[in-house]
């Protein structure tokens, strides 16, 4: 008995079966050397070289316009046209030919967000992006000690979308205001979620903090714009309880070294691995425009036996080491004083900061094969 597995609108893999409703549709006769019928046109192509052709299209135009061109290629070209979604929302009201966009209905960011939730295609998702300015209304509510309704919704209707797309690998956050629990909470059941970017918010109202869950598939972690001052969410959970987590990039506002603000250590990101005693085996990790104190933390962020690659932008000296700042010298000369072995296995070095003791740290190294200064 055949125990194959149903197709259900996956993009056919040029060197896989054709599905059988794709077959029907077909331009390629599939019964002309039984019945003796000839293929007469030079434009018939096999649904194999179809689907290649299909997978060399990156212009999401292009897709749209050639889905819409028969059913063949709409079964052939939507799985493709849906594995990438990116959301952009604006600020201000955009204006088309006199009209605003959405006249006569919402949004654009709204509609979108309905078709996903509506439709079956949220299914198809495999990469999703959200990102560019959202109009908070009633700010006053936080200082209040309540989310104001619109963000709130919208978390809510992300969380809907993400429950919907069962192929989710990659979730990008890059909205001006930050995601609430409900949203972490939906990314957290996505077993499949792989890759994971939050860019924090900028602005000091005051707003609730997570303390994130851990993913259990997450492999792939980047943080941008981090300011402890930004009631930013706490990430040591989701570090210390991802345990496949291979690459890890912390990018932390400039605002911080540019006023010599050392709010925060590393600890704030590794004390719970600290306590547990455990190292997270990251292939690649990476720090940007960090200032604080060398208290703890340094030694719980990567394990020595399995990170290849590090890079280290405007950290521990800030650019251009040799000529130090004079507001932030004090705590960098802390760093010169690290006891702990920085991995001589490293493979791969990227940084900006060349001094004495950076080069005594690369005579220890043995397996490095590329610099990047």
């Amino acid at each position: 008995m055949s125990t194959r597995t149903p197709d259900y609108g996956q993009a056919p893999s040029y060197m896989g079966e054709i599905p059988r409703y794709v077959s029907y549709t077909s331009p390629v006769s599939i019964a002309g050397a039984r019945d003796g019928i000839s293929a007469s046109s030079a434009a018939r192509l096999p649904l194999n070289l179809l689907a290649l052709i299909i997978d060399c299209l990156d212009d999401v135009g292009d897709l749209a316009r050639v889905t819409r061109t028969s059913r063949l290629l709409y079964y052939l070209t939507l799985p493709v046209l849906y594995q990438r979604v990116s959301l952009h929302s604006y600020g201000d009201i955009r204006y088309v030919n006199g009209r605003p966009e959405g006249f006569g209905g919402g949004s654009p960011l709204m509609m979108a967000l309905n078709g996903l939730v509506t439709k079956s295609h949220a299914a198809l998702v495999k990469e999703f992006r959200i990102w560019g300015q959202w109009k908070e209304v009633g700010l006053e509510e936080f200082r209040m000690g309540r989310v104001p309704d619109n963000s709130m919704m919208l978390n809510i209707l992300l969380r809907a979308c993400v429950d919907k797309m069962s192929k989710l690998q990659s979730f990008t956050w890059a909205l001006d205001t930050k995601p609430l629990k409900t949203l972490y909470q939906g990314l957290a059941a996505r077993d499949t979620l792989a890759s994971l970017t939050i860019r924090f918010s900028s602005s000091r109202v005051p707003r609730p903090s997570v303390l994130v869950p851990p993913m259990a598939n997450l492999r792939a972690l980047k943080i941008e714009e981090y300011d402890p001052l930004c009631y930013p969410d706490d990430l040591s959970l989701l570090i210390l309880q991802s345990r496949k987590l291979e690459d890890l990039r912390l990018h932390f506002s400039p605002r911080m070294r540019r006023e010599a603000e050392p709010s925060l250590s590393l600890g704030t990101f590794f004390g719970r691995c600290a306590k547990a005693g455990y190292r997270p085996k990251l292939k690649h990790f990476a720090l940007q425009n960090f200032i604080g104190a060398n208290l703890d933390g340094i030694e719980h962020s990567y394990h020595p036996d399995t990170c290849q690659s590090v890079t280290m932008f405007d950290t521990f000296g800030g650019a251009g080491n040799s000529t130090p700042s004079a507001a932030t010298v004090f705590l960098d000369s802390m760093w010169n004083d690290m006891s702990h072995d920085m991995s001589p296995h490293f493979r791969c070095m990227r940084g900006n900061e060349v001094n004495e003791k950076f080069t005594e740290m690369l005579k220890t190294f043995s397996g490095l094969e590329r610099l990047y200064l």
